[in-house]
Order: C-alpha cells, then structure tokens, then sequence
C-alpha cells in the first residue's frame, strides 16, 4: 500500500476524466461482500441506509456513491472489495 500523504496518480493509460469513466466499464466487478445492513437515523427525521463490512485493522474507510447511484455500484463494489482485502472495515451509505 502507498504510503499516507504520496500523490494519487493515474495508470498512463487513464490520465483523463474520460479515460477513468470508460475504464471503469471495463474493470472486473469482485463478487459481494458480507455487508451488515445498518439503519442510521438522523435528527430530521430521515435515514441513511448503511452497509458495512468489519475488517481487521483500525481503518475505517466511507463510502458515498455518486448522482444516481448506491452501495451495490460496481465502482463502490469495488473499492470496498479492495479496500476490505486489505483489512479495513467499510461502511458504504446509500442516500
């Protein structure tokens, strides 16, 4: 894993915004993880629906999908995958 505060760059392949969008297409999809489903309820009155998978480290990694999508994106599917191999907990929101 990158080292805390090193720059995030982009595959040579991907340097525009555009390339990332269609690459993302184009990635494989890991299979589910265990989610726990999680209700959080808010002062307003409203709910964030959570999903989370406990992972074995101190990390805690958030999970907010774009406009016009949830927890089950394949992008969001992904980065948790990733992320909860490495031994973080995620909790991904759907709003």
């Amino acid at each position: 894993m990158r080292p805390y505060g090193t720059p995030c760059l982009p595959p040579w392949w991907a340097r525009g915004g555009q390339a990332q969008t269609l690459a993302g297409h184009f990635l494989r999809t890991p299979s589910r993880l265990a989610w726990e489903g999680v209700r959080l309820d808010l002062g307003d009155g409203d709910a964030l629906a959570l999903r989370c998978a406990e992972g074995a480290s101190d990390l805690v990694l958030y999970l907010f999908h774009g406009l016009g999508g949830s927890a089950d994106s394949a992008y969001i599917r992904r980065a948790a995958a990733r992320f909860h191999a490495r031994g973080a907990t995620v909790v991904a929101a759907n709003h």
